[in-house]
């Protein structure tokens, strides 16, 4: 249920899924691994 919500709301509040599916890193997947993007959110406030 948490990951549903995150996946439908996390971007809103300035969160981004650090790695996801088929990253253009190579990491492998990682579904628990949020990211804060405080600048891009407040460039989107602007």
């Amino acid at each position: 249920a948490a990951f549903v919500w995150l996946n439908a709301h996390a971007a809103g509040h300035g969160y981004t899924l650090s790695f996801p599916r088929n990253n253009p890193e190579g990491y492998l997947y990682e579904p628990w691994h949020w990211c804060f993007e405080r600048d891009r959110l407040l460039a989107e406030a602007d």
